[in-house]
């Protein structure tokens, strides 16, 4: 097993350098026909319409491709996700929509093949006086990987299709106070009916007031309020809906800042209709830094509580951090690295954390075409050891977007 494996690595690195030789030997030739159409624009627009096609192929090595604690197994895959996305500016409005695919194809492990899909489709509408609406579906048919965290009670490849519709009404009050009122639905549906009982919906309203009191930052106070619903197949199912009541503050800084993005504080309480309530201190941010135009910093945390998707009557507190940084060495050279850590505290006797690590580096041919190689490694902890794993993987691949 493990003589495959290294042998499976070393194919995996050859195939990388021959490609990256032909890539580089045909650069030269590339760049002066870029050179003869400066000033020719990486978009297909007809009018104001735009259209942004997308494809990328990635050759990936993974060297426990079940996730599994011991036997693992090893495979080289490889990812096509093409795309699409239509724009349409209308005066102070904007409508979008995309579709987006990953196909992927094991070398020893057919079965193992999957197509997920995701249609992206929205709106903004900006009327006199500050009144803004704000709405989008984002609709995914997917499947879980073997083995994962979330398919640990579930068979493999399972699939399930998701639907989110998120909306937002908003009005400016005065150069200074912004309101808003949020809604969004999600559904989750399996295709498998053995797991019908776990299907549900999730219906979540707030209500948002902004204050900027300095030039590119507000504070913020809001309420949230929702609903998960599982799908109730008889009377007697175990299924245990919940309602969450969350009051938060924070700050929100301008998009046009050095510093992006917003850091929200709270309460949360779930009621549940059989198990325990729970209520906890929840926080979450997201902020970019941009100190120069080379560099891009960026941090995100958060803790919450969140539902399962393998079982009705358990829940889990999620405790993230992610940090990582993107550096332009040149105007084509680039690299980056991140580092997420997450902890989920179930309300039985699991626990698991995680850590993952992703390092890229990548060379623009033009501002639409890139090749990039990259590192990925997860290592899962958990205090059910058919949950433990480590996973790493190499890729190699290049992406075309317009």
């Amino acid at each position: 097993m493990k003589a495959d494996k290294r042998r499976g690595v070393l194919s995996f690195i050859f195939f990388c350098f021959i490609i990256i030789a032909l890539i580089f030997s045909f650069s030269s030739s590339a760049l002066a026909q870029q050179r003869e159409r400066a000033g020719e624009e990486p978009r297909i627009k007809i009018g104001a319409f735009e259209i942004h096609p997308s494809l990328e192929v990635e050759q990936v090595y993974d060297d426990n491709i079940f996730l599994e604690s011991t036997n693992e197994q090893h495979d080289l895959i490889t990812l096509t996700r093409p795309g699409i996305q239509f724009f349409l500016p209308i005066r102070d409005h904007s409508l979008d929509l995309g579709y987006f695919a990953e196909l992927s194809v094991f070398s020893d492990n057919s079965q193992e093949n999957y197509q997920n899909q995701t249609l992206n489709a929205g709106g903004n509408l900006n009327f006199p006086g500050g009144l803004y609406f704000e709405v989008r579906d984002i609709y995914r048919d997917t499947t879980d990987p073997s083995s994962s965290a979330e398919q640990s009670d579930l068979d493999p490849r399972t699939r399930k299709k998701m639907n989110t519709v998120l909306s937002t009404l908003g009005y400016k009050l005065g150069e200074k106070s912004t309101a808003e009122l949020g809604f969004s639905y999600y559904t989750l549906d399996y295709e498998d009916t053995n797991y019908d009982n776990l299907d549900r919906s999730e219906v979540t309203g707030r209500g948002t007031y902004f204050y900027k009191f300095w030039p590119k930052a507000s504070i913020l106070f809001e309420f949230v309020h929702s609903s998960n619903m599982f799908d109730q197949l008889a009377k007697t199912d175990p299924q245990d809906d919940s309602k969450a009541y969350e009051i938060n503050t924070g700050l929100r800084f301008d998009p046009d800042a050095k510093l992006r993005g917003d850091v929200r504080v709270g309460y949360e309480r779930r009621d549940f209709e059989t198990i325990d309530d729970d209520d906890n201190l929840v926080f979450s941010a997201g902020l970019t830094w941009l100190p120069t135009p080379k560099f891009t910093g960026r941090i995100s945390f958060s803790r919450s509580i969140e539902n399962s998707e393998s079982s009705t009557d358990e829940f889990y507190r999620h405790n993230q951090v992610s940090v990582g940084a993107t550096h332009k060495f040149t105007d084509k050279l680039y690299g980056s690295i991140d580092f997420t850590y997450y902890k989920d505290d179930y309300n039985t006797n699991r626990e698991d954390e995680n850590t993952v690590e992703v390092v890229e580096a990548g060379y623009y041919f033009k501002e639409w075409l890139r090749v990039f190689v990259k590192y990925e490694r997860q290592d899962l902890d958990s205090t059910i050891d058919l949950n433990d794993y480590e996973d790493n993987r190499v890729s190699f691949g290049i992406a075309m977007t317009y």
